[in-house]
């Protein structure tokens, strides 16, 4: 999930830096390149907390499952 964060970031950071010039021709809105702010940051950290709670439901759900086929006696 780290992995996924970091590549979303930098191809946001990519993506502005390739278009950046042609958006400020087009439309004259400029978007600057700054690094995270500690607001953004706390964003994103709570993005990663979330998506670990949100999987470990599947995950426990899982588990049990497969407890319970472990457990029941095959003839």
């Amino acid at each position: 999930m780290l992995t996924g964060i970091v590549l979303g970031i930098m191809l946001v950071f990519s993506m502005i830096a390739f278009v950046q010039g042609w958006i400020a021709s087009e439309f004259g809105l400029y978007i600057g390149m700054k690094l995270f702010s500690l607001s953004q940051v706390y964003i994103v950290l709570l993005v990663a907390l979330f998506g670990c709670l949100v999987g470990l439901i599947p995950g426990i759900r899982m588990y049990r499952y497969s407890l319970i086929d472990g457990m029941t006696i095959r003839v």
